[in-house]
């Protein structure tokens, strides 16, 4: 996992550890409401919900400055990133 988000960059590398990590993914929500796709108990601990909600807001920094859309262009980034892994998956099995 990235440490700190400094560039667009490093914006693409949090999203695509985003993207391995979860299904879905909406900026606005923040990481401890996410759950395990098998059941309702949460996805990450707390200390791994504080760390990706940090880089999150630090995305958010990057992205002010790149777009003035930053919410979509997370949203897209993440659908495109997603659908390249599972690309990826399906065709290794």
């Amino acid at each position: 996992m990235i440490h700190h988000i400094r560039t667009i960059r490093d914006v693409h590398q949090f999203i695509k550890c985003v993207a391995l990590e979860i299904d879905n993914f909406h900026p606005l929500v923040e990481f401890q409401d996410y759950t395990r796709p098998d059941s309702y108990f949460r996805r990450y601990t707390d200390g791994e919900a504080e760390t990706r909600n940090e880089l999150l807001e630090q995305c958010f920094n990057v992205c002010a400055g790149y777009t003035p859309d930053f919410f979509t262009y997370l949203l897209e980034l993440f659908q495109n990133t997603a659908a390249h892994s599972h690309h990826q998956l399906n065709q290794t099995i």
